[in-house]
């Protein structure tokens, strides 16, 4: 239907049908509209599609033009000091430029909707966005569509939306869901997430602890809240942005006690007990601000251009003194789980060394 052509200046399209040229995306759309009659002539479904792999193709094409030599340079002075390979890094850039995936989680904290959850995955699994489990999950708690969302049937795409309508799942994306998971929470524990907004390893915290307070009653064939007691505080420095997360909290039974505060993380302060002692903390996340350029899949090619290292040595002061907070909260024998979605060493490796040398 078309064909892309590298140029110095940009991508060039050719429609293959009437070999007409075009440098702009929404160009191409209106003409093969117009001209073609896609969205007249096909059923509505097949013409979504069609225009989803278009935009998928032509969106990949002008991020494989996306190039920061610093940020090159940089990563690869990294691998000569052993962080990574070159080939681990040429990979890497790769991925920089194909489209996000789409994946969710599957909502545990209420095991009576364990037939809804099953009835929509079914339903998905059969639909055409092709969907995938991964190796870190169990196929009934996360699934990872292998197309993006442009490219799915408006079909695909309503049903998952009433899945999230009907609270079965959460869309997140798949790095984020790994750090919760390594807090290990047990029940009868008090968790912190230290930097919480927007609130989706809060979500799955909450999730984990509500789904541990149920047990499965032989005498009455259902499952039931357990006794156990839970503490989850959610914090963020950000008032508007800790708002966001007291709306998403609001699908989620009372079974855990959720506390949000909203003050800098660096300076959280000590709570108290009834009786006057301090509280520590069992389990403490720190998903500290980053510079996020392990997400540069997901960013404009101004924000690409924008990279520089030295907003990296900003951050590390921040970074720093979020994490000796977090160690200083936690009880003895807790776990605390440092997180940041960048790669560089400075904001990673660097700031957990400084920190336990303190």
């Amino acid at each position: 239907m078309y064909k892309i052509q590298e140029m110095k200046e940009g991508p060039i399209i050719t429609c293959q049908i009437c070999l007409v040229t075009f440098v702009s995306r929404n160009r191409l759309f209106r003409h093969l509209k117009g001209s073609h009659g896609y969205v007249g002539n096909h059923s509505e479904q097949s013409s979504t599609l069609e225009i989803g792999k278009a935009r998928t193709a032509i969106s990949e094409a002008i991020r494989a033009q996306y190039d920061n030599p610093h940020h090159n340079a940089y990563y690869r002075k990294q691998c000569k000091a052993g962080v990574m390979t070159i080939d681990e890094w040429e990979m890497a850039q790769l991925f920089f430029r194909r489209p996000l995936g789409i994946s969710f989680r599957f909502n545990l904290y209420d095991q009576r909707n364990d037939s809804l959850r099953r009835e929509f995955l079914r339903k998905l699994q059969k639909s055409d966005a092709q969907f995938d489990c991964s190796p870190y999950f169990d196929k009934t708690i996360c699934q990872v569509a292998k197309r993006p969302l442009r490219e799915w049937s408006e079909s695909s795409q309503k049903l998952l939306s009433d899945a999230q309508d009907a609270c079965a799942l959460n869309r997140q994306e798949l790095c984020s869901m790994i750090p919760p998971l390594l807090l290990d929470i047990q029940p009868n524990q008090t968790v912190i997430d230290l930097c919480a907004a927007p609130g989706s390893k809060t979500l799955q915290i909450l999730d984990i602890m509500n789904s541990n307070n149920q047990k499965y009653s032989e005498e009455n064939g259902k499952y039931e809240n357990s006794a156990s007691k839970n503490l989850l505080v959610a914090n963020d420095s950000n008032r508007f942005r800790l708002l966001t997360v007291a709306r998403r909290t609001r699908v989620f039974p009372e079974r855990s006690c959720l506390v949000l505060s909203s003050s800098d993380g660096r300076f959280f302060p000590t709570l108290r007990k009834w009786g006057g002692y301090k509280l520590k903390f069992d389990r403490v996340l720190a998903d500290v601000p980053c510079s996020g350029d392990g997400t540069l899949r997901k960013l404009s090619s101004k924000e690409w251009d924008q990279w520089n290292v030295k907003h990296h040595l900003n951050l590390h002061k921040l970074q720093l003194r979020l994490l000796i907070r977090a160690l200083e909260i936690v009880k003895k024998g807790g776990r605390v789980v440092y997180s940041t979605c960048s790669l560089d060493p400075i904001e990673n490796e660097a700031v957990v060394v400084s920190a336990i040398a303190r």
